[in-house]
């Protein structure tokens, strides 16, 4: 069996956030392949937080300080040392790195025999210089397009101002690209990469929730819209956007609309915005979510700047939620416009594309067959990784 090696800062072995759920989508389809999956998580702190002391996974798992004992990852130093740390609340604020691959993770990279791996997959393009160390195919997993990132302003970090010549540089690394989206792909070959394949996959649909009779009966007579977004600045912008602009709109106390926004957005919009209407919710971060999309009619990703597939878009079509979208929020998801997917740029058309939704039923009914349909193909469509088997095993075979 061929092995292939998959190195992360920041994905959460359950792909419970948005950038690790696709990471993983990636890991699914090269398991697919026949390929034994490693992880190497460059995590240089976890083995210091208790809550970090067993790791019960079932790939093969390297994170600096942890060690195998009967398919458990404990922390030695922890069980000897940082346990008494806690005991007496002397605890150490950690920092996760940000940048460009550090000194400490190259001199563990070292470490790990060169040619143990027929591929080796790094997530994010920041991570490029990590695959010196391996021979073999070696892809970069791209999530969106960095230099187009923040079309609103900039900031001083490296990743506010990276610039399309650095990312092209990083880019260029590896033997193959995965974009999420065909926009994605097409921004990265425009780039010109001289000796780098650039191929795109779509994040993994799943049917979450069956688009039944009763189901269709039930979003008819829901009179919920649902947001869901985290601390990302196209979120903040974008639900401020719709509550200034669209959501009066709505008139949602004469049309009975409530609005139930979820996620820790709340905690970083404007003030002002959080006391606007009785019939908006703010409720922070859920643990299931699965019970907020089952009551919904419908959600919306109003979003005015990023790049990359929008994982709560991902979501909304798992559970047959039609979305009603702005442009940057559809990226990725061209193939589903008109079939549960609304595109409006504007706050006079996006608010009048809800209200047709909430006051048309057959539209509604619609709406949510052609999203049954389109969701069914989809689902079938990324069953074929030929694409992905050919890059792989042409650059192995090098």
């Amino acid at each position: 069996m061929k092995k292939a090696l998959f190195i992360s800062r920041r994905f959460d072995l359950k792909g419970s956030s948005a950038p690790s759920r696709y990471f993983l989508d990636i890991v699914k389809r090269v398991e697919m392949l026949d390929y034994e999956v490693t992880f190497l998580k460059l995590d240089f702190e976890t083995y210091k937080k208790k809550k970090s002391i067993s790791v019960d996974f079932s790939n093969k798992l390297i994170i600096p300080g942890l060690t195998k004992i009967f398919k458990m990852y404990f922390s030695l130093k922890y069980i000897f040392f940082y346990k008494w740390i806690y005991k007496f609340k002397k605890r150490s604020n950690f920092k996760k790195h940000i940048g460009p691959i550090s000194k400490r993770e190259t001199d563990f990279l070292a470490q790990i025999p060169k040619d143990k791996y027929d591929a080796v997959f790094v997530d994010y393009f920041y991570l490029a210089e990590a695959l010196h160390f391996f021979s073999g195919t070696k892809t970069i997993i791209t999530h969106d397009v960095w230099h187009q990132h923040f079309s609103v302003g900039r900031s001083d970090s490296y990743f506010g101002s990276l610039t399309a010549k650095e990312e092209k540089r990083l880019l260029g690394m590896a033997n193959l690209v995965i974009a999420i989206s065909k926009r994605d792909k097409n921004i990265f070959k425009n780039l010109s990469l001289s000796n780098t394949n650039v191929i795109d996959l779509y994040p993994l649909i799943k049917i979450k929730q069956d688009i039944s009779k009763p189901f269709i009966e039930n979003r008819i007579k829901s009179n919920i819209i649902i947001f869901t977004g985290s601390n990302y600045r196209p979120n903040v912008y974008g639900l401020e956007w719709f509550l200034e602009h669209v959501w009066p709109r709505l008139e949602p106390k004469e049309n009975n609309i409530q609005l139930k926004v979820l996620g820790n957005v709340k905690k970083y919009i404007d003030p002002k915005f959080l006391e606007i209407d009785e019939n908006i919710e703010f409720l922070g971060y859920v643990d299931d979510l699965s019970l907020f999309y089952s009551q919904a009619k419908l959600a919306i990703s109003p979003l005015l700047e990023g790049s990359g597939v929008k994982i709560k878009n991902i979501e909304a079509i798992e559970y047959g939620l039609p979305i009603v979208s702005t442009s940057v929020g559809a990226q990725g998801l061209e193939h589903f416009t008109n079939k549960g997917l609304f595109v409006e740029n504007s706050s006079e058309l996006f608010a009048k594309r809800i209200l047709h939704l909430f006051l048309n039923p057959q539209f509604i009914e619609e709406t949510l067959n052609k999203l049954k349909n389109i969701r069914s193909k989809t689902i079938q469509e990324q069953k074929d990784l030929s694409e992905l088997k050919k890059h792989i095993e042409k650059n192995d075979n090098n």
